[in-house]
């Protein structure tokens, strides 16, 4: 997307009477389900399938450290910093953009119930892709970012759930 592109979407959803309201709302209420539906997966592997359960805490946890370290050696700026607008979802601070932390850990959660139930799984990708659109369309991600951190996660739980 280009400055101009960004520019007008923030202007767009700003026009609408509910446009920013519902983009922080929906951006919160998929990081909430994805927040809460974690633990209460890992609760039933722990219960149930208790083998997988290790492996569905080390891994998304070494990932999210991987990703999280990239993002600060690399401190790659955001669009609302390069392109001088007012991002549609309120954010703290500058830089660390790439790549998306809320998208990859969507997708890892994804990754984490394919191992369980291939439909959740699928649910919490067509999350992940509605938080990645929210995000840039919210003005505090590029498409490079979003796209990053959900093919970051994918590979992560391919390789470390499903080959090795």
């Amino acid at each position: 997307m280009t400055e101009e592109d960004y520019k007008a979407f923030s202007e767009c959803i700003r026009k609408n009477k509910n446009g920013t309201w519902m983009i922080n709302f929906m951006d919160r209420l998929i990081v909430a389900l994805t927040v809460v539906s974690y633990p209460m997966l890992l609760t039933y592997l722990y219960l149930v399938e208790r083998g997988l359960f290790l492996r569905t805490i080390i891994l998304p946890g070494v990932a999210f450290l991987v990703v999280s370290g990239f993002r600060y050696l690399f401190d790659q700026k955001r669009p609302y910093e390069i392109y001088d607008f007012e991002p549609v979802i309120k954010r703290e601070g500058n830089g660390r953009s790439m790549p998306s932390r809320h998208v990859f850990s969507i997708f890892m959660i994804a990754m984490c119930f394919f191992q369980v139930d291939i439909s959740l799984g699928f649910v919490f990708c067509i999350l992940g892709t509605a938080l990645a659109i929210i995000r840039v369309y919210g003005g505090v991600h590029f498409c490079r970012d979003v796209v990053a951190g959900a093919l970051v996660a994918v590979l992560a739980g391919l390789l470390g759930f499903f080959v090795l």
